[in-house]
């Protein structure tokens, strides 16, 4: 089994469970977004998607291969393989309150930014709204990759290193 079809597999599992929070690590910085992101289009259809990005005007280089160049407005949806995508900032919190309260999936990234720059208000703020399952998902992790602080959110961890 692949690093990419274990992935998979925990995701689809979590998904399925009563877990909360995953956090997905590791070393496949450029592909760890993506891979949730498809997989969300197969295990979840036409759900509503709350992502909290880093910084948000920059989202073409993070999801630009999704065919999205520009932040659309805060409270508009964007159609992206088969879900509907609200885009936030995760460190401009005067924003968030333009975001609903009930979304079928939450996603935080890059999640060490609430690491190195105290921004933990961003998954405190998520963990409000009626958002059943919340991945927080790393760019790049950190150096020994101590994510201890986000213990009382994360039911999980899955860590997704490059193949070889």
């Amino acid at each position: 089994m692949t690093k990419a079809s274990q992935t998979i597999a925990e995701i689809v599992d979590f998904m399925k469970s009563d877990e909360r929070c995953l956090l997905l690590t590791g070393t496949n910085s450029p592909d760890k977004l993506k891979l949730l992101m498809a997989r969300l289009s197969v295990v979840c259809r036409d759900k509503n998607i709350l992502m909290r990005l880093n910084p948000l005007n920059r989202i073409g280089l993070i999801i630009g291969w999704a065919g999205v160049k520009v932040p659309p407005p805060t409270s508009a949806a964007k159609k992206l393989l088969n879900n509907n995508y609200h885009f936030d900032d995760m460190l401009i919190t005067n924003t968030w309150h333009k975001a609903r309260n009930n979304y079928d999936v939450g996603i935080l990234y890059p999640a060490e930014d609430m690491l190195t720059k105290g921004a933990f208000e961003a998954v405190a703020d998520i963990f409000t709204k009626k958002i059943p399952k919340i991945f927080l998902l790393t760019h790049q992790d950190p150096a020994g990759g101590d994510y201890s602080k986000l213990n009382e959110y994360v039911s999980r961890r899955v860590i997704y290193d490059l193949e070889g």
